[in-house]
């Protein structure tokens, strides 16, 4: 999971170009569009849907950052808005 996960794929297969090694097989899944889909949440900036999902946010700080990201899938299986297998 991540948050615009195209953005954080694209880097992760930049890096690894720059690298020359092959980009690990990875599926993403995103946070973004989950919070559109399920809640109809616009923008969709980690702030605004933290707030509008009332979790909390220290915005850029890594470990931060994906706590985010896991608590927001996991309010969607809670709310069984997705299957644990998304």
């Amino acid at each position: 999971m991540a948050h615009n996960a195209s953005f954080d794929s694209s880097v992760l297969e930049a890096c690894c170009e720059a690298a020359r090694i092959r980009p690990p097989e990875l599926g993403f899944h995103c946070t973004m569009r989950l919070s559109r889909q399920i809640w109809g949440i616009h923008p969709t900036r980690p702030p605004d849907v933290c707030r509008s999902l009332n979790l909390p946010l220290d915005h850029h700080d890594p470990l931060s950052d994906a706590r985010a990201c896991a608590y927001i899938v996991i309010k969607a299986i809670r709310e069984d808005a997705i299957s644990e297998s998304y």
